[in-house]
This record gives structure tokens, C-alpha cells and sequence, in this order.
């Protein structure tokens, strides 16, 4: 690849399947948002794992090949709405499991391993439903089970786009 080529923003994420990103944006679609609310279509609902940031493009064969195989799947149980401030909305876990945790690790010292800086504050498993939606409540929490197994290099660019997925 050209050295030249602008650096990708990428990141690494658990992505629903279809009936699980229908659902959760069926659920959204129930919620009172305030006017300007930039919402995020089903399609780019995710988990992130990991954010990598601004990436050479040549780097993502190898970021790839130290991706693992498969993963086994891990039950998430969506419920909780937060209002994280400036109006971002997100979508938290109730009692996420230490699977996912131990995921997120592995995958973290996976990219230390190839000189990557990964973040090192606590993660706080979320999926981000809209920006610039201040003070929006759910009057009934969601009940959702997903079974993550579908694991995905995507990249950040005018909406989110897989470069590369693996899923059990």
C-alpha cells in the first residue's frame, strides 16, 4: 500500500446481527427525542472493544492476522438507557459478563503487541444510539438479549463500514 495514503480511523467492535439491530432500533424508534437528535441507524449500531484511532492503511493486514479465529459467543442484556452528557445517548449492559471484559483485554494486548496504544482508561461497554439529544428518558427500560459473536475491524468514514469480520 501507499505510505502516503491518509490513515483510516479504525476501530474493533462486536456487531449485532440483523434481528438484534432491528430490535434495538424498533425500541429506540419508541423513545421521544428531542429535536436534532442525531441518531444512529441500526445499520451502524456496535459494540466498541477498542478504538484505534488514525491508522496507516498498511497496518490493517496486520492488525487483522492478530485478530482471533472466532470467539465464543457472549449474552449481553440491554437495558439501560444513559445520558453520558452533550447529549450523547447510549445503551448500557446490565451486568455485562466478564467475558466481554476478558475479550477486550485479550484483543488490547493483542494490539500492544503490534505497537498500537490502546486506551487505558476502565471501559464501560455502551452502544452509542444518538449525539445531540440532551435529556432524552425512557419510560420503559429495554429487555434484549445478544448473543455477540460477530466480530468486526470497521472503519469510521461518514458512518461506520466493516473492513474485515469474523463471526462464530
Amino acid at each position: 500500500m501507499d505510505s502516503t495514503a491518509e490513515p483510516l480511523r479504525l476501530f474493533i467492535a462486536l456487531w449485532p446481527d440483523d434481528a438484534t439491530a432491528q430490535a434495538l432500533e424498533a425500541w429506540a424508534d419508541g423513545l421521544d427525542w428531542p429535536t436534532g437528535a442525531r441518531r444512529h441507524p441500526a445499520a451502524h449500531l456496535h459494540l466498541t472493544l477498542h478504538f484505534l484511532g488514525a491508522t496507516a492503511p498498511e497496518r490493517v493486514a496486520e492488525i487483522i492476522d492478530v485478530l482471533p479465529a472466532r470467539i465464543e459467543p457472549i449474552e449481553l442484556h440491554w437495558g439501560r438507557l444513559q445520558d453520558w452528557g452533550q447529549g450523547l445517548q447510549v445503551l448500557r449492559p446490565l451486568d455485562p459478563p466478564a467475558a466481554l471484559f476478558d475479550l477486550q483485554q485479550d484483543l488490547g494486548k493483542r494490539l500492544q503487541a503490534l505497537g498500537l496504544a490502546v486506551e487505558t482508561r476502565r471501559y464501560h461497554p455502551h452502544l452509542t444510539l444518538a449525539r445531540k439529544a440532551p435529556g432524552l428518558r425512557a419510560e420503559q427500560e429495554l429487555d434484549l438479549r445478544w448473543h455477540a459473536s460477530r466480530l468486526v475491524l470497521a472503519q469510521s468514514l461518514r458512518g461506520y463500514h466493516a473492513l474485515w469480520s469474523r463471526a462464530d
